[in-house]
């Protein structure tokens, strides 16, 4: 898809694929180790990156949500797991930019920008999509504050994260919204506890640990938004999320088809002089199903970023717009990940390939948020009016 791209915007590409080069070269180690990458993020510090989203009046490059689809693509090429976590800071700066207060901006924006501090919102606590929106974590309300109590899991970005954003639902809440809240917490909160248990299949390298909180308290003005409406509000930016994952899903599956395309263009078939990989007829129909696939994605993918950063109106059909975006993703780069290992054949099943590790951390792109059939219910209740 052809895009008309601003000097900003292609300054901005050709730093994430700097990035992405850079951080390749330690890519397998530390997913091997399970080793949280601190010197890629301070690279994306020293670089300005992690400011991507954060406006311009607090030091940071206000990038619309476009501009990080663009430069997230070429970020998770190099090593998916730094871009990973990375791309949980810069959404979460956006979806939470619109309900801070002027005093919160200050603060926690002027943070991030001027001192490229970290922030991440922590939701899942291992009981499906469904609990993110009705949490087991409480805030009970006192004088001058909150006392949080719960856990969260697959904490990404937790390692290097200076403020935790933790939802919770609000204990003897009676008011019309849903009763939830978010608070940003700082890293050393008195009864706030990271528990270092990540050891996962694929994005082995997130530092993706457990939190728990036990009766933590909060002052009233670190609640993010008004009381009460968190999952009300989340409606309204879940276009942060959703773009951003859909990129990460993107750019591995464009990954994975760059390095196979080029092992089909080289390989020489054995038992067979002069004939390549990519000369056998099935290859040849899985890589331009490959192609196929990517560059649709890439156009919806596209089309959707660029009329979210033109404010263009959604209205309540943005939510299952933006998730049956990030949904059709997952699926269609998975099935772009299976062709490239099934024509790298055996190698491709090596530890010591890039495509057994790329495929590895692409596997977890069905897991995040909603599955498909919980999209495809509010969809349908939406139509049906119920």
């Amino acid at each position: 898809m052809f895009l008309d791209l601003t000097a900003d915007q292609k300054r901005i590409i050709n730093l994430a694929k700097e990035l992405a080069t850079e951080f390749a070269a330690r890519a397998e180690q530390h997913d091997r180790e399970g080793s949280f990458p601190f010197e890629n993020i301070v690279r994306l510090k020293e670089t300005g990156y992690t400011t991507m989203t954060t406006p311009q009046e607090y030091g940071g490059w206000g990038a619309s949500p476009l501009t990080f689809v663009l430069a997230q693509e070429q970020l998770i090429q190099g090593c998916a797991a730094t871009a990973f976590a990375i791309n949980m800071h810069c959404n979460t700066v956006g979806f939470y930019t619109p309900f801070m207060t002027p005093a919160q901006k200050d603060r926690y924006l002027g943070n991030v920008g001027h001192k490229q501090m970290l922030m991440n919102g922590y939701y899942t606590e291992g009981g499906g999509a469904r609990s993110i929106m009705a949490p087991s974590s409480t805030a009970r309300k006192v004088s001058d504050g909150y006392i949080i109590n719960g856990q969260k899991v697959f904490a990404t970005l937790v390692p290097a994260v200076d403020y935790f954003g933790i939802s919770v639902s609000l204990e003897g809440y009676t008011g019309p919204a849903s009763g939830g809240c978010v608070f940003l917490l700082p890293r050393d909160a008195p009864g706030l506890e990271v528990i270092e248990n990540w050891d996962a299949m694929g994005m082995r390298a997130t530092g993706s640990h457990a939190i728990t909180m036990h009766d933590v308290f909060v002052p009233s003005d670190q609640r993010v938004g008004e009381e009460g409406y968190f999952f009300e509000e989340f409606a309204q930016v879940a276009h942060w999320y959703c773009l951003s994952f859909s990129a990460c899903y993107l750019g591995i599956g464009q990954a994975m088809y760059s390095h196979v395309l080029e092992y089909a263009r080289t390989r020489k078939v054995q038992k067979k002089p002069g004939q390549r990989v990519g000369d056998l007829a099935w290859n040849r129909f899985a890589l331009g199903e490959m192609y196929n696939r990517l560059e649709a994605c890439r156009t919806l993918l596209y089309t959707t970023a660029r009329e979210i950063s033109e404010q263009r109106p959604y209205g309540e059909r943005q939510v299952p717009t933006v998730e049956m975006l990030r949904t059709y993703m997952a699926e269609e780069m998975l099935a772009v990940g299976n062709m490239a290992t099934r024509i790298a054949g055996g190698l491709g099943y090596l530890k010591s390939n890039f495509l057994e590790r790329a495929f590895r951390d692409l596997r977890s792109a069905p897991l995040h948020s909603l599955k498909r059939d919980e999209v495809l219910e509010m969809i349908a209740a939406m139509e049906l009016g119920f």
